[in-house]
């Protein structure tokens, strides 16, 4: 129910504090002898900020990116560094419900990065909506292998790619695979469960993430005189990596 979501968020955003901060409210857990007057009993707001982003559609936070830029400044102000007895120095978060006095903490500071990464992505899929809507773009869909299998595959011209090499080998070997590995890898680098359900002990996570950021092409140029299927092949691949796609002219440029 959007109206339910709208009115849901409105309420919840409307409490955030000029710091961009949720003020404590209800201790989530008692502790034994010690009441509910600890820190860690309150929700963190990178937590809360974090959830409402992974389980919300992104159009529903599009009104409370101002709260959104707002908590993400707290963060960026409030790195809190401890200068370890080795000499070396650990970076990282505390929660804003603890005495201010001590370094960072474990969990604060994977919830701080949880929502951070999380704002990040918000950030750059409501930007891509917005240049697709803009340019009359087509929006990314689920990966969809039908139209690249349709191509017929054709040898490049004067050997450039390697001898014997053909346009989708090209393609597939230094753009697809290199970017479909890519998404599917975990930039931490944490080993995958056998049953590719997330993330865990079990197997391992495969190939280092910047090595495989470095390995991908992230662009082509297809030249040819007017009919040569060079929109058609741009189109197979977009639709092959499930991304957007935005098509001109020499006008659109000048």
């Amino acid at each position: 129910n959007e109206k339910l979501i709208r009115a849901a968020l409105a309420a919840v955003f409307g409490e955030l504090g000029g710091n961009g901060l949720w003020p404590s409210g209800q201790p989530i857990f008692t502790t034994r002898g010690r009441g509910n007057d600890v820190g860690n009993a309150f929700v963190f707001s990178p937590d809360l900020l974090a959830s409402l982003i992974e389980t919300l559609p992104p159009e529903a936070m599009r009104p409370h990116l101002g709260a959104v830029a707002s908590h993400t400044a707290w963060l960026a102000s409030h790195v809190v560094e401890e200068l370890l007895p080795t000499g070396g120095r650990l970076m990282g978060w505390r929660s804003s419900h603890l005495p201010p006095e001590g370094g960072p903490l474990g969990w604060c500071t994977a919830q701080a990065v949880r929502c951070a990464a999380r704002s990040r992505a918000l950030v750059r899929t409501l930007l891509c909506a917005d240049v697709l809507a803009e340019l009359g773009g087509r929006p990314a869909s689920a990966r969809d292998l039908r139209p690249w299998s349709r191509l017929l595959d054709s040898d490049l011209p004067g050997g450039a790619g390697g001898g014997g090499a053909t346009l989708k080998g090209t393609i597939e070997g230094k753009m697809v695979e290199p970017l479909l590995a890519l998404a599917a890898a975990d930039p931490l680098g944490r080993p995958r469960l056998a049953g590719g359900g997330g993330v865990g002990g079990g197997v391992s996570g495969g190939a280092d993430f910047a090595a495989l950021a470095g390995a991908a092409s992230y662009s082509a140029i297809l030249f040819g005189p007017p009919g040569t299927a060079k929109t058609t092949v741009v189109a197979a691949i977009a639709a092959r990596l499930g991304g957007g796609l935005v098509t001109g002219g020499t006008s659109t440029f000048l």
